[in-house]
């Protein structure tokens, strides 16, 4: 067990060069894991988060040990988890045409970065972070997954497996109302395990 100091502690995970992370650090919230696909991001994030554990590739494959190495590492549960997975894969197409298709027999094409949801969810439930924040495109909301009992939306999705821990839900926010100095629209999911939100 390294440390139990009393700065608020974040794990971020699809950080890219952690760019994101910036509001936390100035917020005085260490991120203390960071997870990355890609070594030339993750190689910047390493460079402006020094002090950060950083883990590169699939996250399928490194959220064990990501949940091993905070539980080794840190005595308190992270202040936050945020998770902006990757947004290509989320599909104009909603729960009513894939249904539709699903009935005609004709076989629905899913992104598997759509699933990456999946491990991130498994990473807050082991950690039971007071925060959780999913960052992703408008569209989200209307993204379907397949799940071991059939398709399901992935609002729904992080319901179902968070929900009775968890109070929060979806909103799209337009980043040039905070004082970005251009118009996105992005779907901010913003959960909550404390009883008064702090």
């Amino acid at each position: 067990m390294s440390e139990n100091n009393n700065r608020k502690k974040a794990v971020s995970l699809f950080c890219s060069s952690g760019i994101g992370d910036l509001g936390l650090r100035a917020n005085n919230i260490d991120t203390v894991i960071a997870c990355e696909l890609l070594p030339e991001r993750m190689r910047l994030f390493q460079h402006n988060y020094p002090k950060a554990k950083c883990f590169c590739g699939d996250i399928w494959g490194l959220k064990d040990d990501i949940i091993n190495y905070y539980k080794d590492n840190f005595l308190d549960n992270p202040f936050i988890v945020i998770a902006t997975p990757p947004c290509q894969g989320m599909s104009s197409n909603g729960m009513g045409t894939i249904l539709n298709n699903m009935k005609k027999s004709i076989r629905p094409e899913f992104d598997p970065r759509n699933k990456l949801i999946v491990p991130a969810i498994a990473v807050v439930k082991a950690l039971k972070p007071d925060w959780v924040i999913f960052e992703n495109v408008p569209n989200m909301i209307n993204t379907v997954i397949e799940d071991g009992d059939g398709v399901i939306n992935i609002i729904d999705y992080i319901n179902r497996e968070l929900g009775d821990e968890y109070v929060g839900s979806p909103r799209v926010v337009d980043v040039a109302d905070y004082g970005v100095p251009q118009h996105r629209n992005r779907l901010i999911t913003i959960l909550t395990r404390t009883t008064k939100g702090k």
